[in-house]
């Protein structure tokens, strides 16, 4: 059982839990909306990027990451398989 001390604690906090909540989902909506206009902006500059750029990252992530393998050091390796992963997926988001 709640004392009265913690049923008035908790009714007198959920208003401000309730515009919480309300905020953010106002917030969401507005990111929802705006990501599709962001996403198609970003969207247009990869597309229009990516055929000068993706050799040049995919050789630079492969240096990394063949650095990293001779060096031991995982750091590296993980840099190097990120920058080749992007680039693939860039590569297979675009053509799809």
């Amino acid at each position: 059982m709640l004392s009265q001390h913690a049923r008035i604690h908790i009714t007198s906090s959920l208003p401000g839990l309730v515009y919480l909540a309300l905020i953010i989902c106002v917030v969401a909506f507005i990111a929802l909306l705006a990501g599709t206009v962001v996403g198609d902006s970003a969207f247009d500059i990869l597309t229009r990027a990516l055929p000068k750029t993706a050799p040049k990252v995919f050789v630079a992530g492969l240096g990394i990451l063949v650095i990293g393998i001779v060096a031991r050091t995982a750091f590296l390796d993980i840099i190097g398989a990120g920058l080749i992963g992007l680039v693939m997926l860039a590569t297979i988001i675009v053509h799809y």
